[in-house]
């Protein structure tokens, strides 16, 4: 279960992050090549720890990284509608707000150019 609407859904590894989780994973989580059993709150805690220990004053832990990753795959010209899948957003609508920040960075670059 994952997310607001705690329904199950598939989580593709990429796989350096599968050996990475691999190596942080508590005993009792199951990980194999598709699936993440009960990873999301681990992983959570170990991030605002780091945080914490580089005294970076953030909040949202892992929930930084889903941004992250939804900012990028826009930036390097995925489909909204894949970006849509993969973070199991029901409404296109919630996705979009990531386009937003994309077409900052577009015009921030575009600004440079000098004719």
């Amino acid at each position: 279960m994952c997310g607001k609407t705690k329904e199950e859904r598939i989580v593709y590894l990429h796989p350096t992050l599968k050996k990475l989780l691999e190596w942080f994973r508590p005993e009792n989580v199951k990980l194999n090549n598709l699936v993440i059993d009960k990873i999301g709150d681990y992983l959570t805690k170990r991030f605002l720890e780091a945080f914490k220990s580089l005294e970076i004053n953030k909040k949202g832990g892992v929930h930084l990284l889903r941004h992250s990753i939804a900012t990028y795959l826009l930036e390097i010209g995925n489909d909204i509608r894949i970006v849509q899948a993969i973070l199991g957003h029901k409404d296109i609508k919630t996705t979009q707000i990531y386009t937003h920040i994309v077409l900052n960075h577009q015009k921030q670059a575009f600004d440079k150019v000098k004719f």
